[in-house]
């Protein structure tokens, strides 16, 4: 669902205006606890906390989750994940001056 507020005379989308407030990423796809096919692609999503520039990843079958590297996309394709496990992941968002640290998100594989 997308939520959408009106300010007349425009839309507000809190997925697109976020961005410009939060200094974190936010909106995870999976979504926190989400339950997903082990067997498909599962592609990490998120925006982007404000005045990021690249994203340091994190993510494994442990808590806290494993370093994975930086890079300045909004989302990550995952290949090969085992079934019925719990996977960790946070994103990091580095900015020019600073690294914002984000939430440690889940989702489970069945």
């Amino acid at each position: 669902a997308v939520w959408t507020f009106s300010t007349a005379p425009e839309q507000w989308n809190p997925e697109i205006n976020f961005s410009l407030i939060l200094p974190y990423a936010e909106f995870p796809s999976p979504k926190r606890n989400e339950v997903v096919d082990s067997e498909s692609v599962i592609t990490l999503s998120w925006t982007a906390g404000r005045n990021a520039v690249t994203f340091d990843i994190y993510c494994s079958a442990e808590n806290p989750p494993k370093y994975k590297g930086n890079q300045t996309e909004t989302r990550l394709i995952l290949n090969k994940l085992n079934a019925a496990t719990r996977y960790y992941w946070q994103i990091n968002c580095v900015t020019g001056t600073d690294t914002v640290r984000g939430e440690i998100w889940s989702f489970k594989t069945f």
